[in-house]
């Protein structure tokens, strides 16, 4: 009889829900300093949004993950990319296109931020923008 592991699909909705909900479950940015080389950071304007060039394995890339909150500490990131960072996301794939270099994405979210402000900013064109140019760039995403 097989093992039950954490990953193993045989856990139950119940138990694999806790998991994915886990307050010390890996974040983006742990996922990103465990596996890229020579990462260079860029400001972006959603504290949510982690943008940054780096290498793996040689190949550079631009890399773009969806940060949430670490219970225990002080972040002003929700894990809900606004306006603002789904716009500088745009800018970034579009570099990446122009310098033929792959994107890679790490994308852990709750959804779109729901505030009325971020509806007001264009928050449904952008993911569907979003979405659409992430499906025809010019250039490997993964």
């Amino acid at each position: 009889m097989p093992r039950k592991t954490d990953h193993s699909p045989q856990l139950s909705y119940k138990e694999r829900y806790d998991l994915v909900r886990h307050p010390k479950r890996i974040r983006s940015s742990d996922v990103i300093e465990g596996v890229f080389d020579n990462l260079i950071y860029y400001g972006s304007p959603d504290p949510s949004l982690i943008a940054a060039t780096g290498s793996v394995k040689g190949i550079d890339c631009i890399i773009l993950g969806q940060e949430k909150p670490r219970k225990g500490k002080k972040s002003k990131a929700t894990g809900m990319v606004k306006p603002e960072g789904f716009g500088f996301g745009l800018e970034m794939l579009s570099q990446a296109e122009k310098n033929r270099i792959p994107v890679v994405s790490i994308i852990d979210t709750y959804g779109g931020d729901p505030s009325m402000e971020s509806e007001m900013g264009g928050q449904s064109f952008l993911i569907s923008d979003s979405i659409s140019r992430f499906c025809d760039a010019n250039t490997p995403t993964v």
